[in-house]
């Protein structure tokens, strides 16, 4: 008999947070996707999860951004976090076509 493990959601990493503020060369949009997603592994978030936790990660102008822009887009019931494809609209796309800019990339 084989055995099964279900591993649940853990606060074993804090995730970062991220303002957007006068895109600060303080703040790193593409460091901030970087490690949001170590969080994400380290605390076993589904995609789901991602995208509300995301949220609750930015502050500011980026939050702001993601609620009347991300959260209010007709696409956001089905909008994945992440995609290897980079042809998909996701959340991250969206994100670094916001803020990632020749000064971050």
């Amino acid at each position: 008999m084989s055995q099964v493990y279900v591993s649940s959601e853990t606060n074993s990493r804090v995730p970062p947070t991220f303002s957007g503020v006068g895109f600060s060369l303080d703040e790193e949009p593409l460091k901030f996707i970087e490690d949001f997603q170590e969080a994400a592994g380290w605390n076993n978030w589904v995609d789901s999860r991602k995208k509300e936790l995301f949220r609750r990660c930015l502050k500011g102008f980026a939050a702001n951004w993601y609620t009347t822009v991300v959260m209010e887009s007709a696409a956001y019931d089905t909008l994945e976090f992440s995609s290897s494809s980079k042809s998909r609209e996701t959340i991250v796309s969206l994100f670094k076509a916001k803020f990632v800019t020749s000064t971050f990339g």
